[in-house]
Order: structure tokens, then C-alpha cells, then sequence
């Protein structure tokens, strides 16, 4: 027995990048603490106690980070 897939039904294959591999060991709430560092790390978040604001600086590329920068535009308590 011979099995075919069309080019169609072939989906592009990605390596999985840092959020990929965070949201398979702790969930979501792993990603958002993930992004949280790198974009505190790159200057795009400032994190204080218990308070995150955004720093208007270069959009980020990756939609995670971008979904993080959007939750904080001012800034908010982390501390729920």
C-alpha cells in the first residue's frame, strides 16, 4: 500500500524557537514570564516590584512579545 499527499495538504515545518519550547515546560503562564525577561533584558519593558511598563522603544517582531508590550502600554500590576 502507497500513500500520497498532495503539495497542498504539506505544511511548512518550523524549528521551534525559546516560547515554543517555554510553553511545552509550564504553560502559558512560562511564555508570558519568558517574554516578561527577554523584553525587560532588551530595555522594551521596565519591571518594578510589582509593576511592568512599557517603554516606547522599537516594536518587537515576535507576536508574543508584541502581545505582552500590548497588555502593559501603561503601567500594571503583576502582582494579580
Amino acid at each position: 500500500m502507497v500513500f500520497r499527499r498532495s503539495a497542498a495538504a504539506v505544511e511548512e515545518i518550523r524549528a521551534m524557537d525559546a516560547y515554543d519550547v517555554a510553553f511545552l515546560t509550564g504553560g502559558a503562564q512560562r511564555v508570558v514570564d519568558s517574554a516578561l525577561i527577554a523584553l525587560s533584558e532588551r530595555g522594551l519593558l521596565t519591571v518594578r516590584v510589582s509593576r511592568v511598563r512599557a517603554v516606547d522603544r522599537e516594536r518587537p517582531q515576535h507576536p508574543v512579545e508584541r502581545a505582552v508590550i500590548a497588555s502593559c502600554p501603561l503601567s500594571r500590576s503583576v502582582a494579580s
